[in-house]
């Protein structure tokens, strides 16, 4: 009995040790480096909101280059027209090869452009955004997208007679025209939501100038001669208004690629605000 007695007596005092012990450990103060914030050794993950403004600033900066692109070839139509240079076989030759450059870009830039934002919205936000935008996108993706096939399969000469006959010809398909202008007001309604819900508002006005212009020239200059005559009703063009037409949409490309440039400025600026 006394030995079960001292081994019970040495349990207690191991056990009583123990929690003494445990006591003490606990009650020692944390050291300053158990709270040290290490992030440069921890794995990153980018900000999802700020890789989609980067995204649209993409887009604008990818639309601004099919702009220029066009205003170029637009330039080099008057040259050709008023001195002759370039000669209209080197005009002919590089045609369709500057035609599906600026459906390529356009294509690209409107993808990226009218990629939706990753922010949670409440369930009202979500409903009014799919039906006054989500329309809107989904019908300039489906035209781009439907151009740029059209233009590849005739580049290759896998429909139609190829786009050096379309440019020899100089008689451009009406529903083609009728889409490039409606993507272009469709696209810079879209831009100005853009800037209006970023509070850009500098660049809410400047979407409707290039909206109103850049739409309106190639509403009532292009698709309107063009739906005449295909209904029947040649316009006879005079040397002075054809010259007119390619002016101004040479003058609202140029437009359009300023204030590109500018939306891709404001959305890298905006998502360096927000941090990476």
């Amino acid at each position: 009995m006394s030995v079960a007695k001292e081994a019970n007596r040495l349990i207690g005092l191991f056990r009583i040790s123990d929690i003494e012990s445990n006591t003490l450990r606990l009650s020692e103060p944390i050291k300053p480096g158990l709270l040290a914030n290490d992030f440069p050794q921890r794995p990153s993950f980018p900000n999802p909101y700020t890789s989609w403004l980067k995204m649209l600033a993409f887009g604008a900066v990818v639309g601004a280059v099919g702009a220029a692109l066009s205003a170029s070839w637009g330039f080099a139509q008057l040259s050709a027209r008023a001195q002759g240079v370039p000669s209209r076989r080197t005009m002919s030759t590089l045609f369709a090869y500057v035609t599906l450059g600026v459906a390529a870009f356009q294509w690209m830039s409107i993808w990226a452009l009218t990629s939706f934002s990753p922010l949670i919205e409440q369930k009202a936000d979500q409903l009014r955004r799919q039906s006054l935008s989500h329309w809107r996108t989904t019908l300039i993706r489906l035209l781009t997208t439907a151009s740029f096939i059209i233009l590849s399969l005739r580049l290759w000469g896998v429909i139609g007679g190829g786009l050096r006959s379309s440019f020899n010809g100089m008689n451009p398909s009406p529903l083609a025209q009728a889409s490039d202008a409606i993507v272009t007001i469709l696209l810079w309604l879209h831009l100005r939501s853009l800037a209006v819900a970023r509070g850009f508002e500098g660049l809410v006005w400047r979407s409707v100038v290039v909206m109103v212009g850049r739409g309106g020239t190639l509403v009532f200059l292009f698709v309107v001669p063009v739906l005449f005559t295909t209904a029947g009703h040649p316009l006879r063009l005079s040397w002075e208004f054809v010259n007119i037409r390619y002016g101004l949409a040479v003058l609202w490309d140029v437009i359009a690629v300023l204030v590109l440039l500018q939306f891709a400025t404001a959305f890298l600026r905006f998502s360096a605000r927000r941090g990476s």
